[in-house]
């Protein structure tokens, strides 16, 4: 996954998240509304939008996970590249890259 596809997810991600706080929204006049009947249509219709977003919400969740694991992977690989081949770096491009790594596998 490119970086313009992590954000599209992460754009997509906020959209969804802003969409569920309006079927909240819904959800509360639709429980004002169930005397009058009508209410009872609204809150069928906003618990469906409810399941869909959550399912939506897991699926791009799932995916930026497993992209973030798997560049994390890539990373590691990388590193151990560099440790056991004794790649030819220059010595401060060498250290940056191994410094980034430890700072980010922590």
């Amino acid at each position: 996954m490119n970086t313009e596809q992590f954000t599209t997810d992460i754009s997509n991600l906020e959209k969804f998240l802003t969409e569920l706080e309006k079927c909240h929204r819904y959800k509360l006049i639709g429980y004002a509304l169930v005397p009058l009947i009508i209410g009872i249509f609204i809150l069928r219709k906003v618990n469906t939008d409810i399941a869909q977003r959550f399912s939506q919400i897991s699926s791009i969740e799932e995916k930026i996970i497993k992209e973030i694991s798997s560049n994390l992977d890539n990373l590691q690989e990388q590193s151990q590249n560099i440790l056991s081949r004794d790649t030819y770096l220059i010595y401060i491009e060498k250290k940056t890259l191994l410094d980034q790594y430890t700072c980010v596998i922590g």
